[in-house]
């Protein structure tokens, strides 16, 4: 099943037609539809599943099943931010990044577009979404003679800079809806978000569509305690809260890293993230613009006895337009 035909919104598609009944003429029926798209992948023991087709998946709406209208696989183009921490603590692993730079862009096809942004408390863009990898080449194998960034780590702050780039490229007419959009931010997790909790970040994540992988080094830290169960409401209250990579990640349907070599290297992490399967669905009608449905991607049939043990990443909602 081919993936339909998709306008600028990553979450919208345009009009479509169907022939007329009068002989001799082709009558265009012009209908407001809009498919929300859900980029999937499925691991099992730790590797990717593919050869699925739409009929291997279910999907829940808030609950309800829902029929998948449009299906894509891994030859979808992916438009990937790498979105990079260059505080102090980051130098070795900036390192190892600069050195898997050739082989892990090879991963990529010709029709994926790549940009590198560096962060400390705020992020900056150094090459904007392109196909150009000798230029990426370049700046990736320069990070470690990168002039110095302010001192602190934003992450959240750094996440919506991306997010912006994203934004801005596709307002100056260089997004192609058909490319699935990521970002791959590479962390220790270490930092505090002011006045940014996650939820704000989620929003704007699930708004364009995007998903965000996450490769954490050093000294893991996942947050634990009162932070630990998702407190928007304590982050509000106190203007600050601690990064957590981890859950920005699995809301969108991103993998998480821990460790870099052990995980295969750059290259097979860059791998990994393009290969999903895209799934388009038609959300219900009569819903108010703005509201958050949850969404629930598992698989179906034989694919669901064949794979017992596998793991289905999905972006948990969307927010309807």
């Amino acid at each position: 099943m081919p993936p339909p035909d998709v306008p600028a919104h990553p979450d919208s598609t345009p009009a479509v037609s169907a022939p007329g009944d009068a002989p001799g003429t082709e009558f265009v029926i012009r209908q407001d539809v809009r498919l929300v798209r859900a980029d999937v992948q499925v691991t099992e023991k730790d590797r990717v599943v593919r050869g699925l087709s739409a009929s291997d998946f279910a999907l829940l709406d808030d609950g309800i099943p829902t029929p998948i209208t449009g299906f894509g696989e891994e030859s979808d183009p992916v438009d990937l931010m790498m979105l990079l921490d260059v505080s102090g603590s980051m130098t070795s692993y900036l390192y190892e990044v600069s050195r898997a730079a050739g082989a892990a862009l090879e991963q990529l096809t010709p029709d994926d577009r790549v940009g590198v942004m560096v962060f400390s408390k705020q992020g900056k863009l150094l090459n904007a979404l392109t196909k150009n990898r000798p230029d990426v080449l370049t700046t990736l194998r320069s990070l470690t003679r990168l002039p110095g960034m302010a001192a602190g780590t934003g992450i959240n702050a750094s996440i919506m800079d991306a997010i912006a780039a994203f934004k801005e490229d596709a307002a100056a007419g260089n997004y192609d809806p058909r490319h699935r959009r990521a970002i791959l931010i590479l962390t220790d997790n270490w930092g505090l978000n002011y006045k940014l909790p996650d939820r704000v970040v989620l929003r704007s994540l699930h708004e364009e569509n995007i998903s965000l992988h996450a490769i954490v080094v050093g000294r893991v830290q996942k947050p634990k305690g009162k932070w630990a169960e998702e407190n928007d409401d304590l982050a509000e209250e106190l203007d600050f809260s601690p990064a957590n990579v981890f859950r920005l990640a699995e809301d969108t349907g991103g993998d998480i890293f821990t460790n870099l070599s052990k995980d295969g290297g750059l290259a097979e992490i860059l791998g990994r993230i393009r290969t999903r399967y895209s799934l388009y669905f038609k959300p219900p009608a009569g819903v108010a613009s703005g509201s958050y449905r949850k969404i629930q991607v598992t698989l179906a049939g034989t694919a669901a006895r064949e794979h017992r043990k596998a793991v289905v990443r999905a972006r948990a909602g969307y927010f309807t337009k």
